[in-house]
């Protein structure tokens, strides 16, 4: 998994019109920031473990959605 996420940054990072938002849970959520120098180490320190928390995951999801909404011109 850890090298598909890399790659889909890696492409991502590529195109200044796509976003990507790499959000990670188990008994709690947490959205990845990185950038081009970054990407991979922030990747690769994800480690499983914990409960899964949907509700945490799903609020996650929308916070990123609603950040990239209010970002886009009108």
């Amino acid at each position: 998994m850890t090298e598909t996420l890399i790659d889909m940054a890696k492409r991502s990072l590529q195109k200044p019109n796509e976003i990507l938002t790499v959000i990670t849970y188990n008994d709690k959520a947490t959205t990845l920031y990185f950038n081009k120098n970054n990407f991979q180490n922030q990747i690769s320190a994800v480690k499983p473990g914990g409960m899964t928390n949907f509700k945490a995951a799903f609020t996650a999801a929308s916070n990123a959605i609603g950040i990239w909404y209010s970002l886009l011109p009108l």
